[in-house]
């Protein structure tokens, strides 16, 4: 790593005697000059009156670490010489460390200056060696001094208490945990004799021989601040300083655009570097690494913040350090502000999913049922949960808890892949009726597979809503077919009213369906007789043999239903076809009409069929039913002999065959 050297002295006044560099800004050259020259140090212990100066130039990119030595060799009282070392923040290595500089800091020999004109190559494998020498520090003084600096807080100062070089030390340790950016405002003096100024400015820090000062070694804040009421991560800061830790400003360093001069980010940064030791060493539990997240979320809840840490931090070796990928996942799903804080460069969700259900099937299943628990879920954990329809088998999703399925069916709408596919036909009963109910917010007319469906719902015996089922008979050809089938089925319980309804009132379709079905079960015989009309022009005009089953199935134990419409339907042919159905269903209907206490609406539905008779038996049904359907048979050309025989009553019998006779 190349940097720059200047050296300022006495000749005919302060000025720059020798450099590498040429300072073309003058407002660069003049504060090279203020800062160079004198501050009036002279060490209390008089055993070296050294001091270095550190600072950012302001016209510039540079960032300059001064050691200054009184000239004593000078005639003129108050001559300094000032070697200033010059480091570009934009080409900061990560590994350099700034006390690395102090064995190129040369007190130089008067007219002999050729050495501070070449730059200066560093061997950034070097490692500083030097430790904390007489006191170290307090772990809240060195948060307050940390927190200052990096906060760009007032500026402070303390006076010269300790060894010269252990001052300098110090300095130059403070640098290394401040970012570039920070450093951009951070100044410091190991030494003077009163406060100095950069640009107008007191100094962000500085060591003076006035007695005024703050003591460092018994601060005001002592007994009064705890280290509680300080950041976790500067806390970490401090404690590695001490300890002289080389790894933690390196990591400060790569992290740095990251952080630039936000303090808060600053605290998070710390705050992540100890978990991630913690983490290194074990000492971290399984759920911790919400914490992770949460401070990612929290110091950088924009997608182009934080990148490397968030890259970093969410890579699997880190993460492995703390929790399965599978705890990764419902970490993120579960955070409020996770999918605003990352993108595709942090993170690749969809892969690291994948990761999970092909390694361990088990820790997937499980992260579906936690997560189908959480309220406010993220929309990474939405997403987790809509893929889950496309990952799960059909078994799996059907083996899930009501509870599971209550939370996560209202998902599907966002996995539409799965929504319009046939996949869900093959779950259970409940789930299908909810999966259907979200169909209508992608698009009825999206969906390609309506037949199925209705087979579906129909083997199932689904309920539907009413505006769901005007779907199946629009978007189904043969859907009349399929529900009249379903009827037919006498195994398969009843059929929804709202699907059969409409099936039934449809007479074009039924007459269609029994043109190729002859073979009636008795459910479907009940769906008939109960919600046709028999009066119905379409029906009763219909081909006579469509109606055979009426009499076929007949057992003599029908329903009275079954008669009637038996009954009227055949009242309604004027030939000899209707006698079959009518030898059926007269008897039952005349039976039911005995008594005082029959069915008036018996009645209703055959009175129209009624013979007329004497005054004094108007009020005798059975008797105007007798002799209508005797006047009938005998109209359409059917014998006598055949009312003998016509139904199993005997006296009935002849009683019908006197009205012929007299008819």
């Amino acid at each position: 790593m190349r940097i720059e050297q200047l050296l300022h002295g006495y000749q005919d006044g302060h000025g720059l005697l020798a450099g590498s560099l040429q300072v073309k800004s003058a407002q660069d050259a003049a504060c090279l000059s203020a800062m160079s020259d004198w501050s009036g140090y002279r060490d209390p212990h008089n055993q070296d009156h050294s001091y270095i100066t550190a600072y950012p130039l302001p016209d510039s990119n540079y960032y300059v670490v001064a050691k200054s030595w009184y000239a004593y060799e000078m005639e003129r009282p108050g001559c300094v010489w000032t070697h200033s070392l010059l480091i570009d923040l934009s080409e900061l290595d990560n590994r350099f460390d700034f006390r690395m500089l102090i064995p190129y800091f040369h007190r130089p020999e008067k007219d002999s200056y050729g050495l501070y004109n070449k730059s200066i190559e560093i061997e950034i494998t070097e490692t500083y060696k030097g430790r904390w020498e007489g006191q170290q520090l307090d772990e809240v003084s060195m948060m307050f001094i940390l927190s200052s600096l990096a906060g760009n807080a007032k500026p402070f100062d303390f006076k010269v208490e300790l060894n010269t070089l252990w001052y300098q030390q110090l300095c130059l340790s403070l640098l290394q945990y401040l970012t570039p950016a920070m450093l951009a405002h951070v100044s410091l003096s190991s030494g003077g004799a009163s406060l100095r100024k950069y640009d107008k400015n007191f100094l962000s820090m500085q060591f003076v021989t006035d007695n005024n000062s703050m003591s460092l070694l018994s601060p005001p804040w002592k007994d009064k601040l705890q280290r509680e009421e300080f950041s976790g991560g500067l806390s970490f800061f401090a404690n590695a300083l001490n300890d002289d830790r080389h790894d933690v400003p390196v990591l400060i360093r790569i992290f740095s655009k990251d952080v630039g001069d936000d303090i808060g980010r600053y605290y998070a940064l710390g705050l992540l570097l100890n978990a991630l030791y913690q983490g290194a060493s074990r000492n971290k539990q399984t759920g911790d690494y919400s914490e992770v997240v949460k401070l990612l979320v929290s110091a950088f809840p924009h997608p182009n913040e934080g990148d490397l840490l968030k890259q970093n931090f969410l890579s699997k070796k880190i993460v492995a350090l703390y929790c399965g990928e599978d705890e990764l996942l419902y970490e993120l799903s579960t955070i409020e502000g996770t999918p605003t804080a990352f993108i595709g460069q942090h993170i690749n969700i969809p892969a690291r999913l994948r990761e999970v259900i092909d390694e361990d099937r088990n820790s997937y299943l499980n992260l579906i049922k936690r997560l189908a628990f959480v309220e406010g879920l993220n929309e990474i954990g939405k997403f987790i949960l809509s893929d889950c329809f496309d990952e799960l088998s059909c078994e799996e999703i059907s083996s899930l808890d009501d509870g599971v399925w209550k939370n996560i069916h209202g998902l599907v709408t966002l996995n539409q892949n799965f929504l319009l596919s046939t996949k869900w036909l093959a779950l259970n009963r409940k789930q299908i009726h909810d999966v259907f109910f979200w169909l209508r917010f992608v698009g009825y007319e999206k969906y390609e597979h309506w037949p199925e469906l209705l087979s579906r719902i129909l083997e199932l015996n689904i309920e539907v809503p009413d505006y769901f089922s005007d779907e199946f008979f629009n978007r189904v050809p043969d859907a009349y077919q399929q529900i009249y089938k379903r009827m037919n089925n006498a195994e398969g319980g009843a059929v929804l009213a709202n699907l059969y309804e409409r099936a039934i009132k449809n007479v074009t379709e039924l007459l269609k369906w029994l043109e190729d079905n002859q073979s009636v079960s008795s459910s479907m015989a009940d769906y008939i007789v109960n919600d046709l009309d028999p009066n119905d022009r379409r029906i009763y005009l219909s081909n006579q043999e469509l109606w055979g089953w009426l009499v076929v199935n007949d057992n003599g134990n029908k329903s009275i239903n079954y008669y009637l419409f038996e009954f009227e339907l055949a009242m309604k042919w004027q030939d000899k076809y209707a006698l079959p159905f009518l030898t059926n269903s007269f008897y039952h209907i005349h039976e039911a009409l005995k008594g005082s206490n029959s069915d008036y609406r018996i009645w209703q539905r055959v009175s129209r069929y009624g013979g007329s008779v004497g005054f004094m038996d108007y009020w005798d049904r059975c008797k105007k039913l007798r002799k209508g359907i005797v006047q009938h048979l005998k109209q359409i050309g059917v014998n006598r002999s055949v009312f003998m025989s016509f139904t199993p009553d005997v006296e009935l019998n002849v009683e019908l065959v006197k009205i012929y006779d007299k008819v």
